[in-house]
């Protein structure tokens, strides 16, 4: 039997190099902030609402955070909405109603999240 060639291509650890599309190392860095953003709102059984009450922005802008959207974010503007503000961090009541005592930060990208 004729041996088998590759049908795939081994992966550098960055798809968006892989890929081939510009600035992958800042795609990369913006994808795993807004991963563990969801990861913290979804964790704390946040809703959208109560996530942009919290963070000072409109409900459409998290849902585009949470879809992966992230054409509209800058990785400083991600860096800041990832509670680096402590709105999410701080106790206390910080937007109508919601209690943010419970609330915990996630690590930097490249740490292990848990």
């Amino acid at each position: 039997m004729p041996k088998r060639t590759k049908d795939y291509v081994v992966s550098s650890g960055n798809v968006f190099a892989d890929l081939g599309l510009p600035n992958p190392e800042e795609a990369l860095a913006k994808a795993e902030l807004a991963h563990k953003i969801a990861l913290l709102i979804q964790n704390k059984g946040l809703t959208q609402v109560q996530t942009a009450k919290l963070l000072g922005v409109d409900q459409p802008k998290v849902s585009a955070l949470l879809r992966g959207r992230l054409s509209g974010f800058s990785l400083e503007r991600l860096m800041r909405e990832r509670f680096t503000n402590h709105r999410l961090m701080a106790g206390g009541r910080t937007a109508e109603g919601f209690d943010s005592s419970q609330v915990t930060d996630l690590p930097l990208v490249g740490q292990p999240i848990g």
